[in-house]
């Protein structure tokens, strides 16, 4: 008969400490384990958390990368609308040029001007010039040195001066870099309306003599106004007239101008 033996339950009780230690080892500080992409087990010093995602720093297009620079970089806020507004202001200005397309005589007006501004983009305008600083074209010294003409008196629709009032329209504001450094506003206008213009013109008489009429006079023109300070702006423009009741001809002088005027009023 065999003898039983008491060696199966110590042996049973050997098993259960020894997984109770196993599993004391796995959970202690310093023993931790993950798992890698192939499902291996991995020491914790071993493991290597996934970075963590980078912040976007593009948009895909250049325009969108530039809209991103300048708008972390610049501090000044973006300019919508009319910097330099016109509405309820009036405008005082002084201006000079020249009407060059007389076949005899070409002028250079002085004169200024005084304006209001219903809006930012519509106004009426008076103004005024005197053309009495002349010179002589190539045409004119020709028939004086020729003899066939006595003097300068001679020209037909000798222009003295003019007056007129027109209405202005801006339809276009616009800001122009100017060597990427300094902002400048500008804005461009047509204009029209009427005026007067007195003409020295010679007589039929024997004797040379002159007589002075006063002619109504068409205005067309178109401009710039580019802003110097809140105030302050330099005048380009360009004035077409028409004198349909000029003697022997219908005068068309052209006149460049270039001026200062200084903005007042408005809140």
């Amino acid at each position: 008969m065999m003898k039983r033996g008491l060696s199966a339950r110590p042996r049973r009780w050997l098993w259960m400490v020894a997984m109770v230690v196993t599993a004391m080892a796995v959970q202690a500080p310093g023993a931790a384990w993950a798992q890698d992409d192939d499902g291996d087990l991995l020491a914790d010093e071993d493991f290597k958390p996934p970075p963590e995602p980078k912040e976007a720093t593009g948009t895909g297009t250049i325009k969108g990368d530039l809209d991103l620079y300048w708008g972390g970089n610049r501090k000044e806020d973006v300019i919508v609308g009319h910097l330099h507004e016109k509405g309820g202001r009036f405008e005082l200005g002084l201006f000079t040029g020249i009407i060059p397309n007389d076949p005899y005589l070409s002028y250079v007006p002085i004169g200024g001007r005084f304006a209001y501004f219903f809006t930012d983009s519509l106004g009426v305008e008076a103004g005024g010039s005197w053309t009495g600083l002349q010179s002589e074209t190539d045409l004119t010294t020709f028939l004086l040195a020729e003899e066939r003409w006595e003097s300068t008196d001679e020209v037909a629709n000798t222009q003295q001066w003019r007056a007129n009032a027109v209405a202005v329209w801006s339809p276009f504001y616009g800001k122009l870099a100017l060597l990427q450094r300094k902002l400048s506003h500008f804005d461009l206008n047509v204009s029209g309306g009427l005026g007067v213009v007195q003409l020295t013109s010679p007589t039929d008489d024997a004797v040379l003599t002159t007589e002075d009429s006063i002619q109504v006079e068409i205005i067309l023109g178109a401009g710039a106004r580019v802003f110097l300070t809140e105030d302050f702006a330099l005048r380009l423009d360009y004035r077409q007239g028409i004198i349909p009741g000029a003697t022997d001809e219908v005068l068309t002088p052209v006149e460049f101008s270039l001026g200062i005027s200084y903005l007042l009023g408005g809140e």
